[in-house]
């Protein structure tokens, strides 16, 4: 199952320090916006939206923080983050874009800037109050390739002592109604086919090819 970016956030508006739900709400101009960052992870995590583990590689994901202590404990902090997949994972908040500091690059990084809060990681989510930003879809397969129709193989034999030509096309099977001698016959293409100048000389061990 791969994930794919359904509405991509505009991360680059400004904000103010402590308004972080107002940021990530502004960015998408989400419908049904919730009067914390608490408050909509808890809606999001009723819905079943959120997963408790590293944001997906490639997207843009609202990721959520809770903080243990001190006075925002029931407000806790939302941001967006995208994991380039490299070890970085780019994060954005009211933080960064009121212009207290530059873009976070790791999960560790963010928690350490709220270290007062006791901040603890939650999960990144697939919705943000009312706006759908990632979803999961089955890659397509690729189309099965018929398999090359074979070049149907040309029968050969293998001269041996006391052969004649003419005897071999009889003994094969390969005569027509063209008849044996002649101009045209069946000796006279066969020989012609396989560079044969004279038809009465062949010899043990050459291959001669249905013609």
């Amino acid at each position: 199952m791969a994930i794919r970016q359904v509405t991509t956030p505009n991360i680059n508006i400004p904000a103010t320090r402590g308004y972080c739900l107002g940021y990530c709400d502004d960015g998408t101009d989400a419908p049904n916006r919730q009067p914390s960052a608490q408050a909509a992870y808890d809606v999001e995590s009723r819905n079943g939206n959120v997963r408790a583990q590293d944001p997906p590689v490639g997207v843009w994901v609202p990721i959520f923080l809770k903080f243990n202590s001190g006075e925002f404990t029931k407000l806790g902090h939302v941001a967006w983050a995208y994991n380039h997949g490299n070890g970085r994972i780019e994060i954005h908040d009211s933080e960064v874009h009121a212009g207290a500091r530059k873009p976070y690059n790791s999960i560790p990084e963010l928690l350490a800037w709220f270290g007062k809060q006791s901040p603890e990681y939650t999960g990144y989510s697939y919705w943000l109050d009312g706006v759908k930003l990632i979803e999961d879809y089955e890659e397509p397969k690729p189309e099965p390739q018929p398999e090359p129709t074979p070049e149907p193989s040309v029968p050969t034999y293998t001269v041996k002592e006391g052969d004649t030509l003419g005897q071999i096309i009889i003994d094969q099977g390969w005569a027509t109604d063209a008849g044996l001698w002649g101009d045209n016959g069946d000796v006279a293409r066969v020989a012609a086919a396989n560079g044969i100048a004279d038809p009465n000389l062949i010899h043990p061990g050459q291959v001669i090819t249905k013609a």
